[in-house]
């Protein structure tokens, strides 16, 4: 399992660096390690940034700048009717992710971003 977590693929490194690390207290990946086992789809500083930026101002539909970054992303916006709208992978169709129409509390632009990053690393992990 330690072969594997340091030179598996990156699926198989994730599972088993989370099972080495639950079964046996003393062994800790070193961080460079770990960022170079989840760099594989994981986004950078910079791009979470851009993105939390970017949705900050969620009103229900994109705007220029959060069209620009789901499409290079790959993602396009779709409401289709009484349906919520979500967001859609080019490369995944039935990958979707619901986003609110309207916002319930202030928090709900940082969830929306935070959420977002979580897809599109979900979507490169699905990729890999």
């Amino acid at each position: 399992l330690k072969r594997i977590a340091t030179n598996g693929l990156p699926q198989e490194r994730e599972v088993a660096l989370k099972f080495l690390e639950t079964m046996e207290e003393e062994f800790k990946i070193e961080d460079e390690d770990r960022r170079n086992i989840t760099s594989d789809y994981s986004l950078n500083l910079e791009e979470k940034r851009e993105i939390q930026t970017a949705f900050k101002e969620w009103k229900g539909q994109p705007d220029k700048k959060q069209r620009e970054i789901l499409s290079t992303y790959k993602l396009s916006y779709v409401h289709k009717g009484g349906r919520h709208p979500h967001l859609e992978s080019s490369n995944y169709p039935e990958v979707k992710m619901t986003v609110p129409s309207t916002l319930s509390d202030r928090r709900a632009t940082r969830n929306l971003a935070k959420e977002l990053i979580h897809f599109i690393e979900g979507i490169k992990k699905r990729s890999k």
